[in-house]
């Protein structure tokens, strides 16, 4: 007999009226001397747990718990990346640059050495002389115009190359790379690119960029960009770091109260008088059923939890963090509110 057909058997064997008579409860018992999930429950509620050692925990101190800051972000590794294609390009454009500047220059030399011979020549010139002259001093004003835009432009390319960084992160968590960077890179790099630098909108369509890599287990994400989007980057990451932590204090908090809800049902199990040789086996698989819906529950509400905090990473990458908390809060009560599925199963053994 399979281990359901022999639970449901012996649950209805001691679910009879009967049965019911065969044994007493010494302590917990509800009115009518049968005893109940709901003896286990009293004084508790979904914003509370008693554990065994007496001290008494609420949904706000697992999450204040979380709030306080991690020691991950401290333990973050930073080292210069082999990525450094785009500051390569920027130096090509240098050296691009470079050569246009020692061409104009040449020009410059030339109409300048004209321009000397013409002014120490002492004959008198000709009307097309004197035009030739006058376009001679506009062409030494046009190379000069070139050569100082050039030098500008190279000395802002300069600026840049040394503002550009490749950098290398290493020691994020896998459950960060895997929940939020990863299936949130488009938005995360869409939110860089928006980060206001000191260089506007140039190489907009080369910097910033994000990529990742993995190495003997380690995951590294390489960021290529200014100053600022280094800055914005890790703000992204401690926000990051902050919501999964919350999560996993909602996710702690309700295995807390199912495992809380387990001990007291062994409990009272233990303070049943049996007067039948079935009550072991029965209490056995009733244990044994427990721990099944325990795991199947902790399952539920991790997947549900994981659901609800899907937009809040989104906020999260946008810098608003002002109602996440209340938010993961209010979802978890939500959840145990509406989701106070043990109890009923366990209630509705009786009436099978």
């Amino acid at each position: 007999m399979g281990f359901k057909m022999r639970f449901h058997f012996l649950n209805r064997v001691f679910s009879c009226q009967l049965f019911r008579n065969t044994f007493s409860l010494t302590n917990n018992s509800t009115n009518d001397g049968f005893w109940s999930v709901k003896d286990c429950q009293k004084d508790d509620d979904t914003e509370s747990v008693a554990s065994d050692d007496t001290r008494s925990e609420i949904l706000d101190d697992y999450l204040s718990e979380a709030s306080k800051p991690s020691a991950a972000l401290s333990a973050l590794v930073e080292s210069i990346s082999a990525h450094r294609q785009e500051i390569e390009v920027i130096k090509v454009d240098l050296d691009r640059k470079d050569q246009e500047k020692r061409i104009l220059q040449q020009q410059l030399d030339a109409a300048n050495e004209e321009m000397e011979r013409q002014l120490n020549d002492d004959k008198k010139k000709t009307a097309q002389q004197e035009q030739e002259f006058d376009k001679l001093l506009r062409k030494i004003d046009q190379l000069t115009a070139e050569q100082n835009r050039i030098k500008a432009d190279k000395d802002g390319a300069r600026k840049i190359e040394q503002a550009i960084k490749a950098v290398d992160y290493k020691g994020i968590e896998t459950e960060v790379i895997q929940d939020v960077l990863t299936p949130k890179f488009s938005l995360i790099l869409d939110h860089l690119k928006k980060t206001k630098t000191q260089f506007g909108n140039q190489l907009l369509d080369k910097i910033p960029q994000m990529r990742f890599d993995r190495k003997t287990n380690v995951y590294i994400v390489t960021i290529i960009g200014f100053p600022e989007h280094h800055e914005t980057f890790k703000l992204i990451l401690k926000q990051a770091q902050q919501l999964l932590r919350l999560k996993q204090g909602a996710v702690t908090f309700h295995e807390r109260k199912l495992n809380k809800m387990k001990n007291g049902i062994r409990r009272d199990l233990l303070n049943v008088k049996p007067k039948t040789q079935l009550w072991k086996q029965y209490e056995k698989l009733f244990i044994q059923f427990i721990d099944e819906k325990l795991i199947e529950y902790t399952k539920m509400f991790s997947d549900y939890i994981r659901q609800k905090i899907d937009p809040l990473i989104e906020q999260c990458i946008s810098n608003d963090m002002t109602t996440i908390r209340n938010e993961i809060y209010n979802q978890t009560n939500n959840f145990m509110k509406d989701n106070n599925i043990l109890i009923k199963e366990i209630e509705s053994l009786k009436l099978k």
